[in-house]
């Protein structure tokens, strides 16, 4: 068997880490799926202060959305409105 020169074996070294840093990359996003689902379902019948187009406003998680890409929830306010679509980042406080 013929010794692997050093630029053969720093080539397949550099795939190598590609190839890991990618695997590692889609098991960390993976994880925060998980995460962000998680945190979303023990929101539900929670009283949060949520940041909406028209400002802060208050009001209760009642229904959780997981068909997209990320969690998105119904909160329903004060005023009786419910408003749909709203996602993890928009909630500020929980009570």
């Amino acid at each position: 068997m013929k010794p692997m020169d050093k630029h053969r074996v720093h080539g397949a070294a550099r795939q190598f880490t590609r190839s890991t840093d990618a695997a590692v990359n889609d098991k960390l996003a993976s994880l925060l799926s998980v995460q962000s689902t998680t945190q979303s379902v023990g929101l539900i019948g929670r009283t949060v202060d949520v940041t909406l187009a028209s400002g802060p406003t208050l009001g209760q998680v009642v229904s959780l959305d997981l068909t997209g890409s990320q969690p998105q929830m119904s909160v329903k306010l004060a005023s009786g409105s419910v408003v749909s679509g709203v996602t993890l980042d928009k909630i500020q406080t929980i009570r």
